[in-house]
């Protein structure tokens, strides 16, 4: 059996959802906001007048979803802590791809439940702040 790759390990020029199966299952028990996503997809940046949520799993790939089927647009998926001191993570680029244009399958193997029969080739990425370089200061 081959080892699962990183969603952060790929670049997000050469990621093709369509050829890989995501393993989405560590992302279940969260609770998330969807905005539409500025600048760089993989670092922090959203547009702030746009979100919304909070969201239970289901309904994040829902939003995902139909943010880039009806708007074209891309999503930024924070992931909410209670915790004040946690540091903020958000699905990196690659993992909001493949939701976008696999999200109508995720949804109906959430319904039948069948993510445990699945040969997962990459799993999904969170960022943090930790991991994006601070831009460069624009005058």
């Amino acid at each position: 059996m081959s080892a699962v790759a990183k969603s952060t390990e790929i670049n997000s020029e050469d990621f093709v959802p369509a050829v890989h199966e995501m393993d989405l299952r560590p992302l279940m028990g969260y609770t998330f906001i969807v905005a539409i996503s500025t600048g760089d997809r993989n670092d922090g940046r959203l547009l702030a007048k746009t979100i919304h949520g909070p969201y239970e799993f289901a309904e994040m790939v829902g939003a995902v979803g139909d943010m880039w089927a009806v708007d074209q647009n891309n999503a930024k998926v924070y992931i909410l802590e209670k915790d004040r001191k946690a540091k903020p993570r958000w699905l990196d680029a690659n993992t909001t791809d493949y939701i976008s244009e696999k999200y109508a399958t995720i949804l109906l193997e959430l319904m039948i439940e069948n993510f445990d029969d699945k040969a997962y080739t990459v799993e999904a990425g969170v960022r943090s702040e930790e991991e994006v370089k601070p831009a460069s200061d624009e005058a």
